[in-house]
């Protein structure tokens, strides 16, 4: 959904649980498998639009990185937002505050740390190529400091 701001455009995703439903789900989200890990410790906030307010919820760390990774993985595996929308939050969080939102969930924390390691471990990680495609006006040395910056942080997060 895009919406015009005092300041330009926003983009937003907006998801439904997988298991919500037509009947609850009239404007056709997206369907997320992850979406009630999402909701789980979601923070409610109300947006005014010009159309109106749209009362959405934010997910925590976890329900956002859980919420991600099934988007890269299951619905866009070809597309490169999802990946770089992971290291804009992370980034944006702290790396300590997305690690320790991770070590907090004993059940679902060590298999979103699994999957984030195997996106973003090394530098020919798809996660850090999907990041650099972001980046594509960058010469090659920045290229390099970048993906090395990325794979710095999500370490940081997997420590």
């Amino acid at each position: 959904m895009e919406e015009g701001t005092p300041i330009g455009e926003i983009e937003v995703d907006l998801f439904v649980p997988a298991d919500a439903g037509d009947a609850n789900n009239p404007a056709g989200f997206t369907s997320l498998p992850a979406g009630d890990l999402a909701l789980l410790r979601a923070k409610p906030i109300r947006l005014q639009l010009a159309s109106g307010v749209l009362d959405i919820a934010l997910p925590d760390p976890v329900g956002f990185i859980a919420m991600k990774l099934v988007a890269k993985q299951r619905l866009r595996p070809t597309e490169t937002k999802d990946c770089f929308d992971i290291y804009a939050y992370v980034s944006m969080k702290g790396a300590e505050t997305v690690r320790a939102a991770l070590a907090a969930d004993a059940q679902a924390g060590p298999r979103l740390s699994s999957e984030l390691r195997q996106l973003y471990g090394d530098l020919d990680s798809p996660g850090v190529r999907d990041v650099l495609a972001y980046a594509a006006t960058l010469g090659n040395e920045e290229r390099a400091l970048l993906a090395r910056a990325v794979v710095d942080l999500f370490h940081l997060v997997m420590q």
